[in-house]
């Protein structure tokens, strides 16, 4: 049992953590992993499904995810940078662009874009909006 992922909320927030408090607890969380560094990510050249794997292998040990959203793009890296996240969580209304940009400046840091689904709706508007979720989930 345990924690595979440990989150760091850096989004506004009353539980925002400053980068001072996310290396107080990044360095807590390796020592109880037993490791020093950062779990980097490899190129997934294999795909979508290859990186989630390589990521569900590495959670043997905790993984510290830093979430942000709707921060520019700068200071997601410069933050993920500084305290050496293991992984970066965005929960806003980032784009494809914005992920594809982030990927180039962290290219060993995994990368979570969480998609919001639409609410639940009658069936005459639900094909519309399976149709642009899925087109949006494309771009990605």
């Amino acid at each position: 049992a345990g924690a595979n992922l440990i989150g760091v909320i850096f989004a506004a927030s009353k539980r925002q953590a400053s980068r001072e408090q996310a290396k107080e607890v990044i360095s807590t969380v390796r020592r109880f992993g037993e490791r020093q560094e950062r779990a980097k990510r490899a190129g997934d050249s294999n795909g979508w499904s290859h990186g989630a794997v390589a990521l569900r292998k590495a959670c043997r040990c905790p993984l510290v995810v830093g979430v942000f959203m709707d921060q520019p793009l700068e200071e997601v890296s410069a933050t993920a940078l500084a305290v050496e996240l293991d992984v970066v969580q965005l929960h806003g209304a980032e784009d494809a662009k914005f992920v594809e940009e982030l990927q180039k400046l962290l290219p060993d840091t995994w990368l979570i874009k969480v998609v919001h689904l639409p609410p639940k709706t009658s069936a005459k508007n639900g094909e519309g909006q399976l149709a642009q979720l899925k087109e949006k989930l494309s771009s990605y």
